[in-house]
């Protein structure tokens, strides 16, 4: 419709020069008709570029419009690229239950004793004679860690002691790297010193198996 009107624009400015092309020679009429195409193709030129931008500035806005999100696109789109908080969270929980068990396991195996529930809890303990006034919790835990530490003593020939109260207290009220607190002392000393002699019987006679256990 817009090039229509500019095309009907142009020819009627041009309409009083026809009057005047039968008295142009040839070459003359050839100059004026190829001047008055140049001017009419300008002019439509320039409309076609001016219908381009203008088509071009609505795309764009429709385009904006289309892709300008709600608040609740942009928390979903974060969410999305950054990850559920919930699963951050609980992957974070993960690490550090792991990071829990590998140095529970890696103490476990400088412990002296490990005392249990017998199954649902462990605490490994370790006593050095003239370097600590009472014995050191080393690691603890329940559950499968404790099942660990179990089987990690046994590999080591870490004496394993059932005293269900006495590993349930210590576990509740002491924790890890912390030293035996005066009011079980003597309990736990008595443990201490059953399975350093133990150790001894051990070494001096190694062929003869040991039995029993501290209670």
């Amino acid at each position: 419709m817009l090039l229509s009107l500019t095309a009907y624009s142009a020819l009627k400015s041009l309409a009083p020069q026809f009057y005047s092309l039968a008295g142009l020679s040839p070459l003359g009429f050839i100059h004026t008709l190829l001047d008055d195409l140049a001017a009419l193709g300008l002019k439509m030129a320039l409309i076609l570029g001016l219908i381009a931008l203008v088509d071009w500035g609505f795309t764009q806005r429709e385009f904006a419009k289309k892709m300008r999100m709600s608040p609740r696109d942009l928390k979903d789109e974060n969410k999305h690229r950054e990850g559920d908080p919930r699963i951050r969270a609980r992957l974070r929980e993960l690490r550090r239950e792991m990071l829990k068990r590998s140095m529970a396991l890696r103490k476990t195996r400088d412990a002296d004793v490990v005392l249990t529930n017998p199954t649902h809890v462990a605490v490994a303990l370790r006593y050095v004679h003239g370097q600590m006034d009472s014995p050191q919790l080393l690691a603890k835990g329940t559950g499968q860690l404790a099942a660990a530490m179990r089987k990690m003593a046994a590999r080591h020939r870490i004496p394993v002691v059932q005293n269900p109260t006495l590993a349930r207290t210590l576990f509740h009220q002491l924790e890890v790297g912390h030293h035996v607190p005066h009011s079980l002392y003597a309990e736990v000393a008595r443990i201490i010193v059953w399975v350093f002699a133990m150790r001894e019987q051990r070494q001096t006679q190694p062929n003869n198996p040991v039995a029993g256990a501290a209670q």
